[in-house]
Parts: C-alpha cells; structure tokens; sequence
C-alpha cells in the first residue's frame, strides 16, 4: 500500500481540524460560555471519550484487518500476521475477506451504537443532573437540551463508527480525510453562527456538531457504495472471522478502558467538586491533547502502510516510516507547547474568557505528561501493527493503579489537583512511559535489516 503526497496532505487537513477543532473552538467557548457552562461541555467531552470505550477496540482492528486484506493476506489470524508470499506488495486484494470483516463490523456497531447510547442517555442525564442541579448560573433546561442534541451526536459516531476505518483499510484515505476535515469546518462554522449571532451557547454547541456529524455519516456511505464490490455485497461472515477479529478487539478495547481510567478520572473527579475547576483544567488539558493529536497526524496517516509492510516483514521500511513520524511529532508538538505555555493564557485574556488556564508552572507539568503519554501511546500504536497487543497486562495495572492513586490522595493526602496530575505521570511513568519506545527500538532499530 503507497502513502501518496494527497493522502499525508488531506491527513495533516483533516487532523488538525480534528484534533485542532477543540484549539479552534476555545475562542468561542471561552467569550460566550460561563465557568460552569464550560465545565458541562468538559463532561459532554469525557462522556464522548466514554462512550467511544464500547467501540472496543474495533475500528483499529477493522483497518488493520482490511489492510491486510487489501494487501493480499488469505486470511485473519487471532494473533501476529501471516506474512505475504510475494513481498513486491503486487498481490490483488482478498474481496472475500474484506467483505467479511465489513459485514462483522457493521453488525457489531449496530448492536452498541443502540445500547450504549441508550444506557447513557440515562445515566449519563442522571450524573449530569446530579452534579448542575444546585448550579445557579445554568439554565438546566438548556443543558439538557444541548445534551440530547449532543446524545444525537454520538450515536451517530458509534453506529457508524467503521466507515471510515475501512475506507482508510484499502487506502482511500484522502476522500476520507477531506469528509472528515469539511465536516468539522461545517460544525465550526455553525458554532460561530448559533453561539454569536443566535446566543444558544450550549444548545448551539451540541446543534453545530451534530449537523456535522450527519454530513460526515453520508459522505462516507456514499463512497462506500462506489466500492460496493467489497462493501455492503453481503451481511453474512462466517463465525471464524468473528472468533479471529475478537480478541485482539477485546484486548484494545480493555487498553482504552484503561486508558480512561488514567486519562480522564481527574476530571471526573473535580467535576463533583466544582464546575468551574473542570473548565480551567479541561481547557489546560484539552490544548495539550488537541496539539499531541495535529503533531502525530504523520504517524496515524501511516497506519495503513505499517500493516501492510508487516505483511511484507519490511523492517527497513516499518523504521524509515516511523523515524520521520516521530520527528514530525516531536518538532511539531515542542513549537506548540512553547506558545501554549507562553502565551495561552494572555490569548485567552485578550478574548475575555471567563475561563482560565492553570498557572503555568502547571501547564509545563500538563505539557511533559500529554507528550510521554503520546510518545509511548504511537510505540504501543506501531507495535499493535503486527496484530498484537503486548502492553494488554501493564495496561490493566496501570488504569487500576491510577484508581486506587486517585483514592489515596483525595481521601486520605487530600492532595488536591496537583497530587492527581502527579500522580496520573507517576503511574505512566513507572513502565508504560519507557517500556514501548524501548520495546520499538529492541525490534524494529537494534541490528536488523
């Protein structure tokens, strides 16, 4: 599979609205939204990450498995590759097994994209409801009707949470890309619209994302449909395919599981303390994940090509590859930083937010933490690659460590926001920091060919 110019082009597009969409959305937030209003859009955003945790690892599993497919692998193995008889990467594409995997996929995120969205909409409104009925500055009918337009939102990108990991599986990643960069410039664009000139703030936020939601889930079936030779041709999979994209599937899922755990328990936690502590550090936090998201678009533009040169056993390629990601992630995730720490918080002063960043000794510790957490989350990411989960177990260790952390220090340190921030950076720290970088360098860097 060949990464072309357009496809790294439409990616560095597309991701930067994707992952700069929260950078490009904290003007508008931040001068027309109060502390509290802010720190209910952080829950929306942790109850999305949450949400997106019943996805269990499937779409990585669908791309990687339709790219092999597409390179011409004859079958899914449960775990590791079989390795391609030709190694010119000129085998045609496995259309049975494609096929296959497609109607697995879109079987298995109807099911949770029905069920997971039922269940949080009731506890999700039950929470939400706990912890702004005695806020006094928010209107509840606002809030609530912002988040089921919200709720809209993420059923759609749960049901149909596979179009663009297959399309992206048999290298059509730049129609993809340019789908996915118009339809956050459509929810942008709407936001400004409804929050400044109409004054709906939350309910304008959750309205605006979910116009861009529908444009996004039409754009891609269309262009399913031209590829109908591979999709949609059949809703039968035989049980083997099931029982082989499973458990790896299971295995990324529980990693995410984890990963929210580690990630996101901080702001869980300050939420029932207070609204508007969620919005400074939410906003502190969001800036660094949106930045670590636009400087690994190089690395996610290549995931497709690292399965299929795992195919060919390209050890030489995987690491020419994935030499130039990182130094693209690096560079590009350095230069952010620096005006974030610097010049974030007078850039939220000049627009009257009501909303502040933390101080910037902490924001240097935020910026080091979100940087080795992605530094170690692309290894772990490279090594998934080859269909196989090694950092299964230290994952779980981790994401239960983190709990009891969080346990410790509010109950019995009372410790506050700063024991939690250095305590999620001890916990990833202690192994998973270093173990998957080194992991990569021992495979992919350390005397082979």
């Amino acid at each position: 599979m060949t990464i072309s110019r357009k496809d790294v082009a439409w990616s560095y597009v597309a991701t930067f609205f994707r992952y700069g969409f929260s950078l490009l959305t904290i003007p508008l937030v931040a001068a027309h939204l109060t502390s509290d209003e802010m720190g209910v859009w952080i829950v929306f955003q942790v109850f999305y990450s949450l949400l997106l945790l019943l996805d269990l690892g499937m779409s990585q599993s669908i791309t990687r498995s339709i790219a092999f497919a597409w390179s011409g692998a004859q079958e899914i193995t449960k775990q590791g590759v079989v390795l391609a008889e030709d190694k010119s990467g000129s085998q045609r594409p496995n259309e049975r097994l494609i096929t296959e995997v497609f109607a697995f996929s879109d079987n298995f995120f109807k099911k949770i994209g029905k069920y997971g969205t039922l269940v949080m909409a009731s506890g999700g409104s039950y929470y939400l409801y706990h912890i702004t009925k005695e806020a006094a500055n928010l209107n509840l009918g606002s809030v609530f009707i912002s988040w089921f337009l919200y709720l809209g939102y993420l059923f759609l990108t749960l049901r149909y949470n596979h179009y663009a990991p297959s399309l992206i599986g048999i290298g059509d990643i730049a129609y993809t890309q340019r789908v996915q960069a118009i339809a956050k410039i459509l929810s942008l664009a709407s936001m400004y619209v409804l929050v400044i000139n109409t004054k709906l703030s939350l309910i304008g936020v959750g309205a605006a994302l979910l116009a861009g939601g529908i444009f996004e889930r039409l754009s891609l079936f269309a262009r399913l449909r031209r590829h109908r030779s591979f999709f949609f041709i059949s809703k039968g999979y035989s049980k083997e395919t099931a029982r082989r994209l499973m458990p790896n599937a299971i295995r990324l899922g529980v990693v995410s599981l984890c990963a929210f755990l580690i990630n996101q328990t901080v702001t869980i936690v300050i939420s029932f303390k207070s609204l508007s502590g969620t919005g400074s550090y939410g906003l502190s936090i969001q800036a660094f994940s949106a930045l670590a998201g636009l400087a690994a678009v190089v690395f996610r533009s290549n995931i497709p090509r690292f399965s299929a040169l795992q195919i060919r056993d390209d050890v030489g390629g995987i690491r020419h590859t994935f030499t130039c990601s990182m130094i693209a992630f690096v560079g590009v995730y350095a230069l952010g930083s620096l005006f974030i720490v610097l010049a974030g918080s007078r850039a939220l002063e000049m627009l009257g937010s009501a909303t502040r960043l933390l101080p910037m000794w902490m924001m240097l510790i935020l910026g080091i933490m979100v940087f080795l957490e992605n530094n170690h989350g692309l290894s772990a990411t490279l090594l998934s690659t080859r269909n196989e989960v090694p950092f299964f177990v230290p994952s779980i260790v981790s994401g239960i460590t983190m709990v009891l952390v969080v346990v410790v220090s509010q109950l019995a340190l009372r410790s506050g926001l700063l024991g939690l921030v250095i305590g999620q950076m001890a916990v990833q720290l202690a192994y998973n920091n270093w173990k998957w970088p080194l992991e990569v360098f021992r495979q992919y860097y350390r005397g082979r060919e």
